[in-house]
C-alpha cells in the first residue's frame, strides 16, 4: 500500500457474477482501517494491517473468505520539532528547529503562519508568538506529514507598587519607601531614581531611605525574559512641622554698637509650645534676642514635638562714622588755626567747647587763635543719633615776633619811604611809637595803631619840613595778644 494507492480489489470472486454476491470487508487485528463502504467489492484502507473478505452467494448463501495483508510503504515523512523558546521582552526573534525531521530530494517542506508563510527551510525563525504548522510531502510516495508548534509568549512585567506616598520624618529628616512585588521575583533586579529627591541607602532594595522631598521612581527588571515595569512614588515633608516664621531684625544702630536685635513674633506650623535657640545657644521659651552685634545668626525654631525649622538672619553694620581734626598742630604764637571735622555727611549737631573763643558752635569748620596752648574737641551727632567725637592739641611757640627796620628813604619812591614796626601774628597793637633827633627834641609820636601798616609809621618829617638826613632813636611800646607790653628802644637810619 502506498499514500498514492490505498484500494484492495476483490480476489476471491473470480467465478462468480458479481451481481449474484454480497461483499463484507473486515480487519483482522488490532491494526488497519477501511475508508470506503465495507460492501464494495473493492474498498480504501489508509493503514496497514490484515483485512478479510467474506463473498456470499446470494441463492445458495455459500461463502469464501479471503485474506489480504496491507504494508506500510517506509516512505512517509517524519516530523520532529523541539518546543521552541518563549517570545519575551528581550528574546524578540525564535527560532523553530525542525532540523530533525526528514529531509533530502524527495521530500518537499512548507511552513505556514506569522512571518513565515510559504518558508521552505528547516530551520525558521518568527518575530512573533503564535501557532506555526510545517507540512513535509514525500514526493516518491505522495505521503504527506503535518505537525503544528506553539510558540509561547512571556512579556508580562513585574507586578510592581511603588507604596504610599512618604512623610519625611522630622527627627532624622528621612523616610522608608515600602514598594512591593507580586508574585516574587527572585530573578528581579531594584532601581530607585530621582531628579529632585534623594536616595540614601539601599538603592536596589524594595524598601530604601530617603531624605528629601521629591518623585520618587522604581524600576523592576525580570532578567529571565528582560521585561521591565516601573511605578512612581512622592515623597513629602511632614505637613504638621514649623514651616515658616515672622521675624523683625533691627540692626544695630550705629558703627560698633551692640544693640541689634532679632524677635519672632509669630510661628506657621508645628505644634506649641516652641523654644528659640540663636547661634547653637541653648533653647529658651524667649523668642527676642537683644545685645547683638553685627553679622549672621541661625535661628532655630523647634516646635512641641521636636520638629525644627532654621534659617539665617544677617544684621547689617551701619555705616562707619567719625570725625577726624587731624594730628596735633605746633603753631607760632596768634597765628590763626582753621579746624576741619572732615564730614562729608548729614550731621544734625556740631559741638565745639569754649564758646568764648568760637565764633560758630554749630559749624563743620572754625578758626581760633594760638593765644596759648590748648586742647580742642568737637562732638557730632548724626541722623540715626550716632555720636562721634575727637580732639586735638595745639601747642604754641611763645615767641615775640618783632622788628623794627633799621634805615629809611623817605624818598616817596614806594619803597621804604615809611619807619613803622613789623610783627607777627602774636602782636595786638602798637601801643606807642616816639622818635627823637639827636639833641632828644621829640620828632614823631603815635599810640595805639595796627603794626606792619608801613603808611601809618613815620615819613621822616617834623612840623611839615623834611628833616636831615642823619641818625634817630626811637621808643616803642608793643603791645601782644596776652594784654602784655614791652618796650623796645633803638635808632633808625634816614637818608636822602
Amino acid at each position: 500500500m502506498t499514500c498514492s494507492d490505498a484500494s484492495i480489489p476483490p480476489s476471491a470472486v473470480s467465478a462468480q457474477p458479481l451481481g449474484g454476491v454480497d461483499f463484507l470487508w473486515q480487519v483482522v487485528g488490532a491494526e488497519g482501517n477501511i475508508s470506503t463502504p465495507v460492501d464494495q467489492a473493492v474498498v480504501e484502507v489508509d493503514a496497514a494491517g490484515t483485512y478479510r473478505v467474506i463473498v456470499t452467494d446470494r441463492q445458495s448463501t455459500c461463502t469464501a473468505t479471503e485474506t489480504a495483508v496491507v504494508e506500510a510503504d517506509a516512505g512517509l515523512p517524519d516530523i520532529v520539532i523541539p518546543n521552541p523558546a518563549a517570545y519575551s521582552c528581550r528574546d524578540t526573534l525564535i527560532e523553530i528547529d525542525a532540523s530533525a525531521s526528514s529531509q533530502g530530494p524527495s521530500y518537499v517542506l512548507e511552513w505556514s503562519g506569522g512571518n513565515i508563510n510559504g518558508a521552505a527551510t528547516a530551520r525558521v525563525v518568527v518575530d512573533a508568538p503564535g501557532t506555526y504548522t510545517l507540512r513535509i510531502q514525500n514526493t516518491d510516495n505522495g505521503c504527506i506529514a503535518e505537525q503544528t508548534i506553539v510558540v509561547p509568549v512571556d512579556t508580562l512585567g513585574p507586578a510592581i507598587d511603588a507604596g504610599p506616598t512618604g512623610v519625611l520624618d522630622c527627627i532624622r529628616g528621612e523616610a522608608s519607601l515600602n514598594a512591593s512585588i507580586d508574585p516574587a521575583c527572585t530573578a528581579c533586579t531594584f532601581e530607585w531614581m530621582t531628579a529632585d529627591g534623594n536616595v540614601r541607602a539601599p538603592a536596589n532594595s524594595l524598601t530604601p531611605l530617603v531624605d528629601r522631598p521629591g518623585t520618587y521612581r522604581l524600576l523592576v527588571s525580570n532578567a529571565d525574559n528582560g521585561c521591565r515595569s516601573s511605578d512612581s512614588v512622592v515623597v513629602v515633608e511632614d505637613p504638621a512641622v514649623p514651616r515658616a516664621a515672622s521675624l523683625v531684625a533691627n540692626d544695630p544702630q550705629c558703627w560698633g554698637d551692640r544693640d541689634g536685635q532679632i524677635a519672632v513674633t509669630a510661628v506657621s506650623g508645628g505644634a506649641s509650645p516652641y523654644a528659640y535657640a540663636l547661634n547653637g545657644q541653648d533653647f529658651s521659651s524667649e523668642g527676642t534676642f537683644t545685645g547683638l552685634a553685627p553679622g549672621t545668626y541661625q535661628l532655630v525654631i523647634r516646635d512641641g514635638r521636636s520638629c525644627e525649622w532654621d534659617t539665617s538672619l544677617v544684621l547689617l553694620e551701619p555705616p562707619s562714622f567719625g570725625v577726624d581734626l587731624g594730628p596735633d598742630r605746633l603753631v607760632d604764637w596768634g597765628e590763626e588755626v582753621e579746624l576741619d571735622a572732615g564730614l562729608r555727611r548729614p550731621v544734625e549737631q556740631w559741638v565745639w567747647p569754649h564758646p568764648d573763643w568760637v565764633a560758630c558752635g554749630d559749624c563743620e569748620r572754625i578758626r581760633v587763635t594760638a593765644v596759648e596752648e590748648l586742647t580742642v574737641g568737637v562732638q557730632v551727632v548724626d541722623e540715626r543719633g550716632c555720636n562721634a567725637e575727637d580732639e586735638l592739641l595745639i601747642r604754641v611757640r611763645k615767641e615775640r615776633e618783632v622788628f623794627f627796620p633799621n634805615a629809611f628813604s623817605a624818598d616817596f619812591n614806594g619803597v621804604n619811604d615809611y619807619f613803622t614796626i613789623y610783627g607777627g601774628p602774636s602782636v595786638q597793637q602798637v601801643k606807642s611809637l616816639r622818635v627823637f633827633s639827636r639833641w632828644g627834641e621829640l620828632v614823631f609820636a603815635k599810640e595805639n595803631f595796627p603794626a606792619n601798616r608801613e603808611v601809618l609809621g613815620w615819613a621822616g618829617r617834623f612840623r611839615g619840613r623834611d628833616l636831615d638826613a642823619g641818625i634817630y632813636v626811637y621808643a616803642a611800646e608793643v603791645e601782644f595778644i596776652d594784654g602784655s607790653v614791652v618796650l623796645y628802644q633803638g635808632d633808625v637810619l634816614l637818608t636822602k
